[in-house]
């Protein structure tokens, strides 16, 4: 991946991305520019395909086998894809309007499942109640899922309700800004412990200095505003 240009191309987006995942063939299906009125997630974005090579990469050291993961802002579903690949049981979540899309590709990439995964499809927003998506799990995953600083809030402490005890996130963003870059961490330190994997461990291929590999391992309590 040319870390020199990190971004899903808007103007000329290939209909269909094909990727390898664990010698699988998994075949992405994107909107044009012009569908972006149903929102940013019908594009495939470089964060996305970092966590999932990520993902792959370091499944032999955190494998994801008969594990309940959760993804947020599922967008095309390359990540949920992914992690049914490698064997876990998934619910890949987004907003209505995106839901028709991350369907039919989760539908499209059903036969490289791993034989005991899963991946259903439910709408979430945020801050709203997330009682049908059968919690908590043991992973939850996030990629570019927040582009504005009141979003933040909602979309970590949701993750934390989500998690169980001991579970914990992986979160990769695009950083485009600093400040909401920086915000990020602030805030997901009430929540979690915050740890950066260096990128020397990220898919040898699919790396950049541009994007950040965020573990994020789930705190007993939330902490209060003025903790350190």
């Amino acid at each position: 991946m040319d870390s020199s240009s990190t971004h899903a191309n808007t103007t000329q987006l290939q209909k269909r991305v094909k990727f390898e995942i664990r010698a699988q063939e998994v075949v992405i299906a994107q909107r044009s520019a012009a569908s972006f009125e149903i929102g940013t997630g019908a594009a495939l974005w470089d964060a996305g395909k970092v966590l999932a090579k990520y993902l792959e990469h370091r499944a032999r050291a955190h494998p994801l086998g008969g594990k309940k993961v959760l993804e947020l802002g599922a967008g095309c579903g390359l990540v949920s894809v992914t992690a049914a690949i490698l064997g876990a049981n998934v619910t890949s979540t987004d907003i209505p309007v995106m839901l028709p899309l991350l369907e039919s590709n989760i539908a499209a990439n059903r036969t490289a499942f791993a034989p005991s995964a899963s991946c259903d499809v439910l709408p979430f927003e945020w801050g709203s109640d997330h009682s049908h998506l059968g919690g908590p799990f043991d992973v939850v995953l996030g990629s570019d899922v927040v582009f504005k600083e009141t979003l933040l809030e909602p979309m970590l402490l949701d993750s934390w309700h989500l998690l169980r005890p001991g579970g914990y996130m992986v979160n990769v963003v695009e950083v485009r800004c600093e400040a909401l870059f920086e915000q990020l961490q602030r805030v997901a330190r009430k929540y979690f412990l915050v740890k950066r994997v260096p990128t020397k461990r990220h898919h040898p291929e699919y790396r950049s200095e541009y994007v950040a590999v965020f573990v994020l391992h789930r705190r007993a309590e939330i902490l209060e505003e003025d903790s350190p």
